[in-house]
């Protein structure tokens, strides 16, 4: 069944009220009760790191962001006068006492080796407007103070999303029914053939396809390829994706660096740290056309604006839309208008679109899941015109064959990594041909921040730091109180952040590491075992993986017959601590 026109415009008029809600009780909140309460950070802006573009801010000692989190950086007016006298709202300061604003995302803490009672936060995706604000207190060695509050919601995008349905009624994909996951079979691309040759090929034959890419299969590297390949036909291409990262990532990859020192390849909201990392890449705005033989990389949100106002008729030969496991079905249908190709490339075995309060959505329409995950609504109504990426890179052949119970067992692995054997007493918790294992404790203490496992993982860090400091370790968690007390133990424990992430799995898709480790609290155990959420924090690692849970075999009944399938085919080992 499809959901109705009427239905989708509902979703999200609802979405939206949800989002207006959650913001206005920000907005409306004392910047002095957020402030107190870590919802708010109040620092000065200390420097800039020229070789990476990164600015340097300095921060009261316990009153810093967390790294990874997307949010606001704000340039107080000097009218603004000192905290002790902000007695208004975070929104009240927003309108009347900014200069200048920008997104910005904490990315390392800096050492210090004064024992200063500050921390040094290096943050980026800074706007050039901002950037360009700031040049005359780097130039003096001001230290003007800054704000950081809560990342501004993405309205505008769900606003574009609902004009769209709204004004296109008749739009084949919108109208699409949910399918059945049984008839989707898709065709193997890349057996023993070129996997470029059959993807230009398949392209040249037909309007729309879609390319489904299992975790480490190379997409990135094959959507750079196809750009430049039509790029040299002196076409015009974008590429589109929900996240900066994803795009910068295909703009570093060997296939476009001819075009991007030719200048013509531009990007959306092109930060400081991005025009450093690449410096021939341009900033564009979305709404006016690229010339022929270019390339535009485009987030969703910036997109989005050409399903509102596109007067001046911009368009592309060839739309790549990427990360399309997080595309509404609306996302796809208003953006397959804007190129004649379009190639949808994604895994709907992943991160599907965040929903505000998802367990309510079903009181809009049953079958809304259709319109939310958008990929998957889509692949199943092109059957004939999907394929599958199948050689993984990333994952070890043993990695694989846990990895592949998601996939049809269709995928196969062309990586020469292999496990690690850490010294002492965990020596035998990485399996030495790679791939996942459980680490259970039977007496796990409740909650979101299982005390006796955290410390267990910070001494697994300790060990993974000291034997392999080269090696990139992920400890993920779907939860961000777990996460957060993670990471205060580790900065309390004066553990180096370098070559270490801790995040919660929603913000990790994409990634590629050397070894993980996923933190499983008894709380609400099928939310962490949601199948597509426990597939992309298993595959992340070249090396290895430990789940580290309760003895959950005899919890089955909260868990997905893929999860279980997975499950049966890894290691199991009980540890007491």
């Amino acid at each position: 069944m499809s959901v109705s026109i009427d239905n989708q415009i509902l979703f999200y008029d609802w979405q939206l009220r949800e989002m207006d809600i959650s913001w206005a009780k920000y907005h409306s909140a004392y910047i002095k009760d957020l402030y107190a309460s870590n919802k708010l950070y109040l620092g000065r802006i200390w420097g800039y790191d020229e070789k990476r573009g990164v600015l340097i801010l300095k921060f009261k000692k316990g009153k810093f962001p967390r790294l990874k989190e997307p949010l606001t950086i704000s340039y107080p007016k000097s009218s603004i006068g000192p905290f002790q006298n902000w007695n208004f709202s975070y929104g009240y300061f927003r309108e009347n006492f900014t200069e200048q604003y920008s997104t910005c995302t904490p990315i390392f803490y800096l050492e210090n080796d004064l024992n200063e009672d500050d921390r040094y936060v290096g943050v980026k995706n800074i706007s050039m407007d901002f950037f360009h604000h700031i040049q005359s207190d780097l130039r003096e060695k001001m230290h003007p103070i800054i704000v950081l509050g809560k990342e501004d919601p993405p309205r505008d995008y769900l606003v574009a999303l609902k004009f769209f349905t709204k004004n296109n009624p008749t739009d084949n994909i919108l109208n699409l029914d949910s399918g059945n996951p049984d008839d989707w079979k898709p065709k193997n691309l890349g057996g023993n053939g070129n996997v470029i040759l059959e993807t230009l090929s398949l392209i040249d034959q037909k309007d729309q396809i879609v390319v489904q890419g299992p975790p480490g299969t190379g997409k990135t590297f094959l959507i750079a390829e196809i750009c430049n390949h039509f790029l040299n036909l002196n076409m015009r291409v974008c590429i589109a994706a929900l996240t900066h990262k994803a795009l910068m990532e295909a703009a570093l990859k060997d296939g476009l660096q001819k075009h991007i020192e030719e200048g013509r390849v531009y990007k959306t909201n092109l930060s400081a740290d991005e025009s450093v990392e690449i410096p021939g890449l341009k900033n564009h705005e979305v709404t006016t056309p690229i010339a022929l033989g270019s390339l535009l990389l485009s987030t969703y949100y910036s997109l989005s604006k050409l399903l509102i106002d596109n007067q001046h008729h911009v368009y592309f030969d060839l739309l790549i839309i990427e990360e399309a496991s997080q595309a509404f079905l609306t996302t796809i249908a208003g953006f397959s208008k804007l190129g004649k190709k379009v190639m949808v490339v994604g895994d709907f075995k992943q991160l599907t679109p965040i929903v505000l309060e998802e367990k309510r959505a079903t009181n809009i329409d049953k079958e809304i899941s259709t319109l939310i995950n958008g990929l998957k609504t889509y692949s199943l109504s092109k059957v004939e015109d999907s394929y599958r990426l199948i050689n993984s890179y990333r994952l070890t052949e043993r990695a694989v064959s846990q990895t592949g119970v998601f996939y049809n067992d269709s995928i196969t692995s062309k990586s020469d990594e292999k496990g690690v054997n850490l010294i002492g007493g965990y020596s035998e918790l990485f399996c030495l041909l790679g791939g996942s294992t459980l680490v259970y404790l039977e007496n796990m203490d409740e909650g979101k921040t299982p005390q006796n496992v955290i410390l267990l993982t910070i001494k697994l860090i300790k060990n993974i730091k000291a034997q392999f400091p080269d090696k990139k370790l992920a400890i993920l968690s779907a939860f961000k109180d777990t996460v957060n007390s993670l990471t205060d133990t580790v900065l309390a424990s004066k553990i180096s952040f370098k070559n270490l992430e801790i995040n919660t799995i929603d913000r990790i898709q994409g990634a590629e590491v050397d070894l993980c480790i996923f933190l499983i609290p008894s709380y609400d155990r099928k939310f962490s075992f949601n199948p597509n959420r426990f597939n992309v924090a298993t595959s992340r690692a070249r090396n290895g993986t430990l789940i580290l849970a309760e003895d959950i075999i005899s919890q089955s009944l909260t868990i997905s017959k893929d999860v279980l399938a997975f499950m049966s085919r890894i290691r199991k080992i009980k540890i007491n601590e």
